[in-house]
């Protein structure tokens, strides 16, 4: 399966056990809870009924429209108002949420939703680093709201005790108390992590 804003789904995600799947109700391997045909036709459609809704992901519709209008100054309101509509859309019908353990607004950059690519860990953010030092990577990539919540005097510490050893293949893999959504931009090569704690 391909989404548009997660990078691998079959990878990043990790199928369950057999259970009953929300769309279909048909018994088969999920996804987050939706079967592999589902989730492909959704794919196809990038359509959800607004019954179905909340299984799939939270846009940012103020934070794209901010962003389109500051990266192109030129654009009427109509023109921004078309592109952020479609790509709210996208996140909003044809996006799978991720796995974790509440829910939070898909991050957006260069007036565009991000593409979820990994799990933060510490094998991850040190190959990002040009001097292996991943510590970097991870503090400069915080969002926003998280950084303002997490930043005090033992923030130091938090990359040693919280932040994964080891790499994560999968959320069947990422048997933590807090997770690091690793995003990255469309348009460039900026990534923004989003904490996950229960």
């Amino acid at each position: 399966m391909r989404f548009k804003y997660i990078k691998d789904y079959n990878k990043l995600i990790g199928a369950s056990e057999k259970q009953e799947c929300k769309l279909c109700k048909t018994t088969n391997v999920c996804y987050d809870g939706i079967c592999k045909n589902c989730l492909d036709n959704q794919e196809q459609l990038k359509q959800t009924p607004e019954e179905f809704k909340s299984l799939y992901s939270v846009a940012r519709p103020e934070e794209i429209r901010k962003q389109l209008k500051e990266i192109n100054p030129n654009w009427d309101i109509e023109k921004i108002e078309q592109i952020s509509k479609q790509r709210d859309n996208e996140i909003e019908y044809g996006t799978p949420s991720l796995n974790g353990y509440q829910g939070f607004q898909w991050p957006c950059l260069d007036g565009d939703y991000c593409q979820f690519i990994a799990f933060g860990c510490k094998p991850f953010y040190n190959s990002l680093s040009k001097t292996k030092n991943g510590k970097e990577v991870f503090d400069q990539s915080l969002h926003y709201e998280i950084r303002e919540d997490y930043i005090s005097d033992n923030w130091k510490e938090y990359w040693e005790e919280y932040v994964p050893d080891e790499m994560i293949e999968s959320s069947d893999e990422a048997d933590y108390a807090t997770l690091f959504f690793v995003f990255k931009s469309l348009h460039s090569d900026k990534i923004i992590t989003y904490i996950d704690s229960m």
